[in-house]
């Protein structure tokens, strides 16, 4: 089923279309040049950086 996109939500909609797109052009042309071990390596230490830039720019505490 297709729903009709709001105008609204068009362009957040269309940042993160352009956005997934680079990611993935990014991610093939680094297995290209590195080891693939070292390019899942970074890939699955997203969550990691994303905490660290949220305790440094948000002042987020890191809770256990």
């Amino acid at each position: 089923m297709i729903d009709s996109i709001d105008r609204d939500n068009f362009y957040g909609l269309a940042v993160r279309i352009v956005q997934g797109n680079f990611t993935t052009f990014v991610n093939n042309g680094a297995i290209k040049y590195f080891n693939l071990t070292i390019v899942s390596m970074v890939m699955n230490c997203s969550p990691f950086i994303t905490l660290w830039l949220a305790s440094y720019y948000l002042k987020e505490k890191i809770q256990d």
